[in-house]
């Protein structure tokens, strides 16, 4: 009998532990795709992920690290598509933020600063760049060492005292129509590499001159040390 209980018991925990490997697996692939742009597959992957962690036997430690990893992608999912609309942290009724991890909040202070310089008026632009820097004073509260939200809280500081200046720049993107087009191979719209470059309307690329590497030939016709080379010769 107490044979037969142990093996039970190793079945189930194979099972469990074949289920979290499973679970890992997936999680992989949406990692790949996330980082190779295929933002139109990701979707489903994630919603495939959440229903087998549902459906997975609870291991505790694992699950819970699964379905927080899990979370993370599909908040930088949105964000890298410039889905910044509904990106807030989680509050109480007292406006005190609730959630704990400091990477999720980290990322919705970003989309807060997006959201800010996205603005077609300068007041609303002034007021989200309030509200983005309120939250990375919140990431630097629960993580007072990260140095990222350290950094983007003075850049969009000194972005809103530059802009309640007399000398106030607009800061806003060109328009759609003028940026370039995007390359065959790439996503529609924003990507975590940013926006595709191109030299601005208008430039004349011909004064800029190519360089281009010296042939193996070439290299061997120049000397290596000082000296070495053909004697100048003398004109007149």
């Amino acid at each position: 009998m107490g044979a037969a209980v142990g093996a039970v018991a190793g079945l189930l925990v194979g099972m469990a532990l074949w289920s979290a490997g499973n679970l890992e697996g997936q999680l992989a692939d949406a990692h790949r795709e996330l980082a190779s742009l295929r933002y139109g597959a990701i979707d489903e992957t994630h919603a495939r992920v959440a229903a087998a962690l549902d459906a997975a036997w609870p291991l505790p430690g694992i699950t819970a690290r699964q379905r927080a990893d899990l979370d993370r992608q599909v908040l930088a999912a949105r964000y890298w598509r410039g889905q910044y609309e509904g990106l807030q942290p989680e509050r109480d009724e007292t406006g005190a933020v609730i959630e704990t991890d400091v990477e999720m909040l980290l990322v919705k202070a970003n989309a807060a600063y997006r959201r800010a310089t996205g603005s077609e008026t300068r007041a609303i632009t002034l007021a989200g760049l309030d509200e983005a820097m309120r939250q990375y004073a919140d990431v630097l509260r629960a993580a007072p060492g990260h140095t990222d939200a350290a950094y983007n809280y003075e850049f969009a500081a000194r972005l809103r005292a530059a802009m309640s200046g007399d000398r106030a720049t607009d800061i806003r993107r060109a328009d759609d129509d003028a940026a370039p087009a995007t390359p065959s191979d790439l996503p529609d719209g924003p990507t975590l590499h940013g926006r595709p470059g191109a030299p601005p309307a208008g430039t004349d690329m011909r004064q800029f001159q190519m360089v281009i590497p010296m042939s193996p030939d070439e290299r061997r016709a120049v000397p290596e040390r000082s000296g070495e080379g053909e004697r100048p010769r003398r004109r007149g």
